[in-house]
């Protein structure tokens, strides 16, 4: 009877030991754009594991024994100094491909699932659409959004801040995300489209979408994609005429106005001025585009912003006018 009771309570005791170190865990996704993992070489010190992880990969993390939604970080602090800013980091535990790592812990959301913005979305302070914040995520930023379906208009979402360098969270219209693995992985690739100059690895990319299982928002996207980029090899290919005019910018509705590294949509975006900004002109595109009901050619053009700094780019004909 006695030793029947001593191994129970061995049993017991070892049941309890076990749930004690047991750490809770759930899915969480690295947000930031090449999240580094970490290995713990000494107290203090972290060693780079030589990975660096996508926006949007699914990672575990390990809780902390109290309750919230903070990932559990080292017993002590650890330092890490940058040779920016001597910051000092705080580590978060995950999991990656089956094996511990550690992770700068603002880098990645917990308790999400990685999804893409499909459609400009503007992020909210709470579920109230009251509470707008001026922070508008284009078309192609990577999220994590909560798997429960929050109410009927919004959804709970996380978003990397860059200026900031951390993971902020909000809500977001459920309308203006896609969490299907084929649209992320499709947003992406366009993302690589856009910025690959060599026409044969560009057609290789649109050609690698294919066998992909695109949601009808994201087939319009691929579309409107290679339209613009068929347009801006257009431009480009039809030349320019010199000029020397002085043009004057002059908008319907007093918002500011896009100047473009290159003539058409596909340019990044450079600069922005606003109305009745005056300009330089040195050259127009030979080809006109039709935007917003207006047809008229691209302008190359040097200023100052409305930041007033200076810049040197292409800004559309439809919403200036030659002074001379």
């Amino acid at each position: 009877m006695t030793k029947r009771y001593t191994f129970c309570a061995v049993l017991t005791a070892l049941v309890l030991h076990t749930a004690v170190f047991a750490q809770k865990t759930v899915p969480s996704v690295a947000l930031q754009k090449g999240t580094s993992l970490w290995n713990k070489k000494t107290e203090g010190m972290m060693e780079w594991a030589k990975i660096d992880l996508e926006a949007g990969t699914e990672l575990v993390s390990y809780l902390s024994s109290e309750e919230g939604e903070l990932p559990v970080a080292l017993t002590e602090e650890s330092s890490w100094t940058t040779a920016k800013n001597n910051q000092t980091m705080a580590f978060a535990k995950v999991q990656y491909q089956g094996k511990d790592y550690y992770v700068i812990s603002n880098r990645v959301a917990l308790d999400k699932q990685p999804a893409v913005v499909v459609q400009q979305a503007a992020t909210y302070i709470s579920s109230n659409m009251a509470d707008v914040r001026k922070k508008s995520l284009p078309i192609g930023t990577v999220v994590a959004v909560a798997q429960e379906s929050g109410n009927d208009s919004l959804i709970k979402a996380s978003y990397y801040d860059e200026a900031s360098y951390r993971v902020r969270h909000g809500w977001i219209r459920k309308n203006r995300v896609s969490s299907e693995k084929d649209d992320i992985s499709t947003l992406k690739i366009l993302t690589q489209a856009r910025a690959e100059k060599d026409p044969a690895r560009q057609k290789a990319l649109f050609k690698s979408l294919e066998h992909l299982e695109k949601t009808s928002r994201v087939k319009e996207l691929v579309q409107q994609t290679q339209d613009e980029l068929a347009f801006a090899a257009d431009l480009s290919s039809a030349g320019t005429i010199a000029e020397d005019k002085t043009l004057l910018v002059q908008t319907n509705d007093q918002s500011l106005l896009n100047i473009r590294s290159l003539p058409g949509l596909d340019g990044t975006v450079v600069a922005k001025v606003s109305d009745g900004t005056q300009l330089q002109s040195i050259e127009h595109t030979v080809l006109t585009q039709l935007l917003d009901g207006i047809e008229a050619p691209w302008y190359h053009v040097f200023g100052d912003d409305s930041e007033g700094k200076s810049f040197d780019g292409w800004i559309f004909g439809g919403y200036v006018l030659v002074q001379q």
